[in-house]
């Protein structure tokens, strides 16, 4: 039989011992997790009021943040020991989300198709105003000039009216 001290057995007091170094474990990572997301995001105040970093740059800490975040969400789920039926909808919820990402690429890439054809009939129509334009314009021409020449015959014609008239 185990020896017992106080009533605990060996191992008893072996689980126990191990179950307090995974809980110090646990909140070991909790505190390590939410000290780097808080260092993130000093990092990411000083860079932004500052000025320092580029789109690149911010865009980098940004995920370097999430990354935080998503770390210290994990380890104090394990913490609490959540690890089943919320992962479980946490999964649902990325699904749905990855789902959702990818409708709406389909459809940005549907409205950049929409803006192309449309751009390319502006185009056609601009085309064709400009073409309409110019023949109005040589219509208007034309019609200047017909009736500047209509008006010449008819001068011509009163002038061989009035020769005649005199004539006779």
């Amino acid at each position: 039989m185990e020896e017992q001290i106080s009533g605990v057995s060996n191992a008893g007091a072996r689980r126990f011992l191990r179950a307090i170094s995974i809980v110090s474990k646990r909140y070991h990572d909790v505190e390590v997790n939410r000290g780097k997301l808080e260092m993130n995001i000093s990092k990411l105040k000083r860079a932004y009021s500052n000025k320092k970093l580029s789109k690149k740059g911010i865009k980098e800490e940004m995920n370097r943040l999430r990354e935080n975040i998503a770390a210290v969400i994990d380890s104090e789920r394990r913490l609490l020991g959540l690890e089943g039926a919320e992962i479980s909808a946490e999964k649902g919820l990325s699904h749905n989300m990855e789902i959702l990402k990818k409708k709406l690429m389909e459809t940005e890439k549907e409205r950049d198709r929409h803006m192309v054809d449309n751009r390319k009939r502006v185009d056609e129509i601009s085309l064709s105003l400009l073409t309409l334009g110019r023949k109005i314009d040589e219509l208007v021409e034309a019609k200047q000039l017909r009736n500047k020449r209509v008006e010449e015959l008819e001068k011509k014609a009163a002038a061989k009216a009035k020769n005649k008239k005199s004539s006779s």
